[in-house]
C-alpha cells in the first residue's frame, strides 16, 4: 500500500478521498510545489496534520511538519484538486476546493488553510426557517429564541429581525422583489465571513464571534444589474450562499455605548427568498444558531437544541 496509501487508510475523515494512483493527467505542462500550509485559530501551525491532495487520477497524502507545512510536487493541472485536512483534536476539514495555481509572487503555488480547535460545545438554539411570506410592504418582526414570528403573525415576543419582502423601486418593472432584514436595536446586527458553501468544513466559521463589526441592516434583491446603492445598506444577490453571518441581538450598552451584555449567533448558507414566479407568497429559508448564555461562543453541542420549535434541522456544529 505504501506510506501514503496507510495514512489515508488509517483516518475515516480520508477515507472517501482515497482513489487509485493511476499516473498524471494528460493535460499536465509544467512542475509546480504547492506548499500547504495549516494554521489553527490563532494563526499558529498545526504540526502532523494529515493532508490529502486528490486530482482526476492521482492522490498524494503527507503530514505537516513543525512549521505546519507540507511541501507536495505536483504537475500544474486545468482542473481543480480536492483538499482534506485532519488533525485530532481539531474539526476537520472533509473538503476544500484548490484552482492549483503559481502564486504571484513565487514559482510555488501556497494553500493556506485553517483547522478550528475542538473547543466547549454549547447548548443553542438552532432553527432551519422555512416559511412563506404573505405580507408585502411590511416589516415582520421575528424572535429568534421562541423560533416564531412575534404576535400576532407567531408566539414570539421580541423582535430580534425585522423582515420585510417588497419591489425596488429604483427598477422599471415591479417584479424585481428584494428582502430587507434590520434589527431594531441598533447595536445589533450582521457581520458578512464569505465561504465557498461546497467547501465541507466540520465548523464552518471559528467558534468565537467577533465583538465589532456588525452592520444593522442588509438587503438580499434578486438581480443586482442596474441597482441603485443604498446609503448605510450592505446588498448582496439573492441565493448567495457563500455569505455566511455572525450575528449580535437583544444588547445592552452602558453610558459610554459600550455592549454589556447581549446574544451572539451565526447563519450558515446565507439567507433565501422566492422569486417572482410566486405571486401571494414568499418563501423564505435561513439556518440560524444562537447562544442563549450571553457568550461569544458559537460552537453548537449538536446533541442539545433549545429551540422550541426548531423542524427539521440536520445542522453542523
Amino acid at each position: 500500500m505504501g506510506r501514503f496509501g496507510k495514512l489515508a487508510a488509517s483516518s475515516p475523515v480520508l477515507a472517501a478521498l482515497v482513489c487509485c494512483l493511476a499516473g498524471l493527467s494528460s493535460s499536465c505542462t509544467n512542475n509546480t510545489v504547492v506548499l500547504i500550509r495549516i494554521s489553527d485559530d490563532e494563526n499558529a501551525p498545526v504540526q502532523n496534520a494529515t493532508v490529502a491532495l486528490v486530482g482526476q487520477h492521482w492522490q498524494k497524502v503527507g503530514r505537516t511538519d513543525s512549521n505546519g507545512v507540507l511541501t507536495v510536487r505536483l504537475h500544474v493541472i486545468n482542473k481543480p484538486l480536492d483538499v482534506s485536512v485532519d488533525k485530532e483534536g481539531y474539526y476537520p476539514i472533509l473538503w476544500h476546493r484548490y484552482d492549483a495555481k503559481p502564486s504571484s509572487t513565487s514559482a510555488d503555488a501556497i494553500l493556506e488553510l485553517q483547522l478550528h480547535k475542538r473547543g466547549k460545545p454549547c447548548q443553542m438554539i438552532v432553527k432551519k426557517v422555512n416559511v412563506d411570506m404573505h405580507e408585502r410592504e411590511r416589516a415582520i418582526g421575528y424572535d429568534l429564541e421562541q423560533g416564531d414570528w412575534v404576535k400576532p403573525t407567531g408566539s414570539g415576543k421580541i423582535s430580534d429581525f425585522l423582515i420585510k419582502i417588497d419591489f425596488d423601486a429604483s427598477q422599471s418593472t415591479n417584479q424585481r422583489r428584494y428582502l430587507r432584514l434590520s434589527c431594531p436595536n441598533s447595536s445589533d446586527g450582521l457581520l458578512m465571513r464569505r465561504f465557498f458553501w461546497r467547501n465541507d468544513y466540520g465548523l464552518r466559521l471559528p467558534a468565537l464571534a467577533p465583538e465589532t463589526g456588525y452592520s444593522n441592516v442588509w438587503e438580499w434583491h434578486e438581480f443586482l444589474d442596474g441597482l441603485v446603492s443604498k446609503s448605510g445598506c450592505n446588498v448582496l444577490r439573492n441565493g448567495d450562499q457563500d455569505a455566511n453571518f455572525y450575528f449580535r441581538i437583544r444588547s445592552k450598552t452602558n453610558e459610554y455605548g459600550r455592549v454589556v451584555s447581549c446574544m451572539y449567533g451565526k447563519i450558515y448558507y446565507g439567507i433565501q427568498f422566492g422569486s417572482a414566479t410566486y405571486l401571494d407568497k414568499m418563501p423564505l429559508r435561513f439556518l440560524y444558531y444562537l447562544n442563549p448564555d450571553g457568550t461569544r461562543n458559537t460552537e453548537w453541542d449538536t446533541r442539545s437544541n433549545l429551540c422550541p420549535n426548531p423542524g427539521d434541522v440536520g445542522a453542523q456544529p
